[in-house]
């Protein structure tokens, strides 16, 4: 017996509010830096078969939040993680938005080496926000 149109639409309703990330890690904000990154880069290069490593920071509170381009991307830095600096791309709005209504926060992402203007800085992309489920 073949499951109904209707079935199979609700359950695929439901498969779409569930967004689920695989990372390698949970760090503190406090581990976030040179240290962290010199320990993986041995395990270069990244790439197909050798996927980036992703970090996943818990309950974070960010401070210094920066727009830029006009609100579409957002720079920003977390309580405990010093200088660095976090990054995230074409959501802006959306992650301004979620920390008005939010204290605290979960991150997903890849800590990577920016250069720019001869200044070779350490920066966080973050690639997925918001409460994660336990």
């Amino acid at each position: 017996m073949y499951p109904s149109a209707d079935d199979w639409l609700s359950k695929d309703k439901v498969r779409s509010t569930i967004h689920s990330i695989e990372t390698d890690f949970t760090v503190l904000t406090e581990e976030m830096g040179e240290r962290l990154l010199k320990e993986w880069k041995d395990l270069e290069p990244f790439g197909q078969g050798n996927p980036d490593i992703k970090l996943a920071i818990r309950n974070a509170k960010a401070i210094h939040l920066t727009p830029l381009s006009a609100g579409k991307h957002v720079r920003f830095h977390l309580i405990g993680s010093g200088s660095l600096k976090y990054m995230i791309w074409n959501k802006g709005d959306e992650f301004q938005k979620f920390m008005s209504e939010h204290g605290s926060f979960d991150l997903v992402g890849s800590l990577e080496e920016n250069f720019y203007q001869g200044r070779t800085t350490l920066q966080f992309i973050v690639e997925w926000f918001g409460i994660a489920s336990d």
